[in-house]
């Protein structure tokens, strides 16, 4: 029987322990709507949301294509920040500013909003 209660609190302690050790990760999102312009066909503007899709930090990515008007709008949800507490590495939006210049295409003022609204 001593054996028994020994055994249960034992198990209970290691759970109890096991739940406090966590991996600590400072992940924060952001969702980021950027429009574009002079977009010239569906084929380039394809080519930028395939690119931008495989960007490291950007976890999700939706777009909205107006061809008669060249227009169109990208809904990205960035990773912002990860890693613990020694390592925090940080997205920088430039990045997709500069992505959409070299694929021939003007950018306008990004809207940013803390957290995922996608």
């Amino acid at each position: 029987m001593k054996k028994s209660v020994f055994l249960f609190f034992l198990i209970l302690i290691s759970i109890g322990l096991h739940g406090q050790i966590k991996t600590v990760s400072n992940e924060t999102y952001v969702t980021c709507f950027y429009s574009v312009s002079q977009i010239p066909s569906q084929e380039k503007w394809d080519q930028l949301v395939a690119y931008l899709g495989k960007t490291e930090g950007v976890e999700k990515i939706k777009s909205v294509y107006k061809p008669e008007q060249g227009r169109g709008q990208l809904i990205l949800l960035i990773k912002a920040s990860s890693g613990n507490r020694e390592n925090i590495k940080e997205f920088d939006l430039a990045q997709i500013k500069s992505i959409i210049i070299q694929m021939g295409l003007q950018p306008e003022e990004p809207e940013i909003k803390d957290g995922k609204h996608i």
